[in-house]
């Protein structure tokens, strides 16, 4: 996949995440999605990981451009939703080498407006397992503006979009303005989607899937992407 190297968004408008998120394995609605994308754009360099992040029903809405008369509470059941997930990470142990799985909960804790009629809000608290992947990240990282992904219409969209633009921040896969990323096989490809028991058939991976997510991406985000496909002996 190739992409252009450029990205000037204003500041404000970012979303930071460390690579172990990007090519970390969890599940979650494209709602959730919105709400977690929105609630780490607000995140700063000097934030405190307990940072208590408010999001409102306004922002929410304009944000993704949504129109639902009943937002206040889809907002809190997306939130609801988000308590009980988690996210698997990957690294290697020091004493042994081996690789390891280490599994986190997105969020500690939401306080909800009970009280308000207009433009209520709730406010998140990021678990301090996760903190350490979202706030004061030196290197490492994957950064997109939040803009970009504002008009997806599938969760594949923004896991697909993340884990391109991680190789934004790695000079080794760079030539002039163009990036390519490493070759991910179907198996890994999968897995990072939590689809592993879907799709066997690639052809219908890759037109449910992989076609509708990149047509998205081209369509509507600031990088143009180029997929190509490999064989290793009869299979893609």
């Amino acid at each position: 996949m190739n992409l252009p190297a450029k990205l000037e968004p204003k500041e404000g408008e970012l979303v930071y995440q460390s690579n172990a998120i990007t090519d970390g394995v969890y599940k979650i609605t494209l709602d959730e999605f919105r709400l977690l994308n929105l609630a780490i754009s607000k995140i700063t360099k000097n934030d405190h990981p307990e940072k208590r992040v408010r999001i409102t029903t306004k922002e929410f809405v304009e944000t993704f451009n949504i129109k639902d008369k009943n937002i206040r509470n889809r907002l809190s059941s997306i939130a609801d939703g988000l308590l009980g997930k988690t996210i698997d990470t990957y690294s290697v142990d020091k004493e042994t080498g081996k690789r390891t799985r280490r599994r986190r909960l997105w969020l500690s804790e939401v306080e909800y407006d009970i009280e308000g009629d207009e433009n209520i809000f709730l406010e998140v608290v990021f678990s301090s397992e996760i903190s350490e992947l979202l706030f004061q990240l030196k290197g490492n990282f994957t950064l997109f503006a939040l803009k970009a992904i504002s008009a997806f219409t599938s969760p594949h969209s923004f896991r697909i979009y993340a884990w391109i633009c991680k190789y934004r921040n790695m000079d080794f896969y760079r030539s002039g303005e163009v990036i390519t990323t490493d070759t991910i096989t179907l198996k890994d490809f999968k897995t990072m989607l939590s689809i592993e028991n879907s799709y066997e058939e690639y052809k219908f991976l890759k037109q449910k899937i992989i076609e509708r997510s990149l047509n998205e991406i081209n369509a509507s985000t600031d990088i143009s992407v180029v997929l190509n496909e490999f064989k290793t002996s009869r299979k893609v």
